[in-house]
């Protein structure tokens, strides 16, 4: 059933009418043989009137819930002529005519676009845009995309099962045209096990059967010469259609939704990588070639009007926070400059003891070399107190000044899940989460991750229940290992909760908050009777196509080095939902391209934070991340949810795909039924950040 949006009533309420479609041109897998028309019969039915005084009302902040179907009206509107005009990919549209396209090696290339949707605002409805690129498929002879790809020489060898494997697992779903029979198009489903040499079929009569080879030389007078290879097959495997690969080219326009190798991720932000001037230039430029007020449709039928320039907000710079480090270095505190600080005459905070280690050499280089390293890495460690400890705190945190934190025993917790590329059918999803261990500092995060059922995004393993013959009722997972934790760490049992929630999107903010929280509630429950920590959930989201600028690029003191705005800028109002507690942070300083702020969503605060004291706090403790002097973009117990998961994957690889996949170690069994543990780790591993 699909929607059909009307700017006014039709002349009925419901009509039955049917459709004829003409003889198949063989695509999407048709065999191509003459076939009768087709008729379709189709129903049009009134169905809903979308409630635009609903709309108003819930702009103006009078109404809570959402009235998602007016917005998706407006939306489909606004997309309906870029739709018929460029390739559609989710929210963006790609075309070769949006800006020059380029190689990405393998058989691959990037098209530019651009990023739309419409969307709710303290401004009222405001169109979100922004520049875009993808990779494609090259529309080149399918042949020359197997040598390209797989790097295949020699096309007059046969395959070896898992190379044709993984042929199959490439061009499965592409598109390929026929030149030889007008174009003719007809999408992948498989390769012949066989190659074209060896493949036969029945002809129409149903009698005579013929080798491919011999079938394309009497019926279009082509000799095949990569008989070795195996077929491309479309169609189904009862009534397959083999099309030979020499013969195929593959069709322009078409999303490669795989993982892309480290070189062509490093040639598609090379090429697409702009500083901010020129971002917000080339934004402007695709609102003015898209022309919504220029759009019949748009203007005349649904009485619309875009505004072209971009929206002005008001925005606050954080000030960065005072860093405290070991007493006996030169230099005691350090307070930021524009993001970043340095190490020098300075020692980490906490220290740590080594008891073994070795050092392997796999140079050429001279012996005295070991040693001076050795040496030289020894006195580097004692001078900076480099080994297993905290490298800074927060000076307030020390004083006790931080609100909503330092006052009682508070755990910050970071959760995170991610899930195998598209076409990883089989492998699990990874959930992570880690846990400040060392309050009032809140520096240090112990983490656990654990194996759970495919591209689940809720994470199953927070609080899990089971009944054990011997023992009983068995009370287990995440948080409630990690509160255990906190305790033999603290010696005090948390007493507020602050969970930042990495990777969610806007439609799953209900179920993960519902599923979630209630989790929390039941661990916290089963270790103490009538033990509820107040909570804060927020929701932090890097994938999303919000960019902030300064509003005059001439203005030194109103950016970077970089150009980009300055870290600590937070804007909490115009762009932000009309009803709901929300921000965008830039924390962090932009080293090249166009910086993204981080959004955070509140959707649960039992500990009423003020918009301010979450901003600072949230703000602060990103120049607590221990893998650099710098201030980074997202919030570290966030941060480090995603690295543990990312460690993990690395633990199943080759489980579940020949292709390398991402992600970390754990210790819990998945809830998911079928998906087996991931490996344990040791207690006194979880203890230290394994992660980074």
């Amino acid at each position: 059933m699909k929607s059909i949006y009307t700017a006014g009533p039709l002349p009925f309420v419901s009509k039955e009418f049917v459709v004829k479609l003409g003889e198949r041109d063989g695509r999407d897998g048709s065999s191509g043989s003459k076939r009768k028309d087709r008729e379709f019969k189709v129903a049009v039915k009134l169905a809903n009137k979308p409630d635009l005084h609903q709309l108003q009302q819930f702009l103006n902040s009078r109404q809570h819930e959402s009235p998602q179907e007016a917005i998706q009206v407006l939306d489909v509107v606004l997309r309906a002529a870029p739709s018929d005009k460029y390739t559609v990919i989710g929210r963006s549209f790609f075309a070769t005519e949006l800006g020059p396209k380029g190689e990405l090696g393998d058989g691959l290339e990037y098209w530019r676009g651009f990023y739309q949707s419409l969307r709710p605002t303290q401004f009222g409805l405001s169109l979100n845009i922004d520049v875009s690129a993808r990779s494609f498929y090259e529309p080149i002879l399918v042949t020359e995309f197997v040598k390209k790809h797989f790097n295949y020489r020699d096309l007059s060898r046969p395959l070896f099962d898992r190379d044709r494997l993984k042929v199959k697992k490439a061009l499965k779903g592409v598109k390929v045209a026929l030149a030889y029979r007008d174009n003719r198009s007809y999408r992948i489903t498989g390769v012949s096990t066989e190659p074209l040499s060896q493949l036969t079929f029945t002809l129409e009569d149903n009698i005579t059967r013929t080798s491919v080879v011999q079938y394309y030389r009497e019926k279009y007078n082509i000799v095949l010469r990569n008989v070795a290879m195996p077929a491309l097959q479309a169609g189904s495997d009862s009534n397959p259609v083999y099309l030979p690969m020499e013969l195929c080219s593959i069709v322009a326009g078409q999303r490669y939704s795989r993982k892309l190798n480290e070189r062509q991720v490093t040639a598609l932000l090379r090429a697409t990588c702009q500083r901010p001037h020129e971002r917000e230039r080339n934004i402007k430029q695709m609102v003015k070639q898209s022309n919504f007020n220029g759009d019949q449709l748009i203007k005349d039928e649904f009485g619309m009007q875009v505004r072209e320039d971009m929206a002005l907000v008001d925005a606050r710079v954080l000030p960065p926070p005072l860093l405290k480090y070991h007493d006996q270095g030169r230099e005691t505190k350090e307070t930021p400059r524009m993001g970043q600080w340095n190490m020098i005459n300075k020692k980490m905070v906490n220290g740590g003891k080594v008891d073994f280690w070795a050092f392997v050499n796999f140079s050429g280089l001279r012996q005295d070399f070991n040693s001076r390293f050795c040496e030289d890495l020894v006195n580097m460690c004692i001078s900076k107190g480099v080994v297993g400890g905290r490298n800074t705190v927060l000076n307030d945190a020390i004083f006790r000044r931080i609100p909503l934190v330092t006052d009682i025993p508070t755990i910050i917790i970071g959760a995170d899940v991610t899930h195998p590329q598209p076409g990883e059918d089989s492998s699990p999803s990874i959930a992570a989460v880690v846990a400040s261990m060392d309050w009032p500092e809140v520096s240090k995060y112990r983490g656990i991750v654990s194996a759970q059922a495919h591209r689940e995004e809720i994470i199953q393993d927070l609080y899990s229940l089971y009944q054990d013959p011997q023992k009983g009722s068995v009370h287990g997972g995440m948080i409630r290992e990690h509160f255990r934790a906190f305790r033999r760490s603290t010696g005090r049992k948390p007493e507020r909760i602050i969970f930042y929630r990495d990777g969610v999107s806007e439609g799953q903010f209900s179920q993960v908050l519902l599923y979630e929280m209630d989790a929390i509630r039941k661990a916290c429950a089963s270790l103490e009777e009538g033990y509820l920590p107040p909570v804060t959930f927020v929701v932090v989201q890097k994938r999303h196509h919000t960019r902030l600028f300064p509003a005059d690029h001439n203005r030194r003191d109103q950016m970077d080095r970089s150009g980009n705005i300055q870290p600590g800028t937070v804007v909490d109002t115009k762009i932000c939902h009309p009803t709901e507690f929300d921000f965008f942070l830039n924390s962090h300083a932009g080293i090249q391209g166009t910086s993204r702020p981080a959004h955070y969503h509140v959707l649960f605060d039992e500990n009423r934070f003020t918009a301010d004291q979450l901003q600072s706090l949230t703000n602060n403790l990103c120049y607590t991340y221990a893998r650099c002097t710098r201030s980074v973009s997202i919030v570290p117990p966030a941060y480090y949810a995603h690295l543990a998961a990312f460690r993990a994957r690395y633990y199943i690889e080759g489980e579940y795909s020949d292709v390398a996949s991402t992600t970390a170690g754990s210790t819990s069994a998945s809830g998911g039924g079928g998906i087996r543990a991931l490996p344990q780790i040791k207690e006194n591993v979880k203890d230290v950040m394994f992660y980074c």
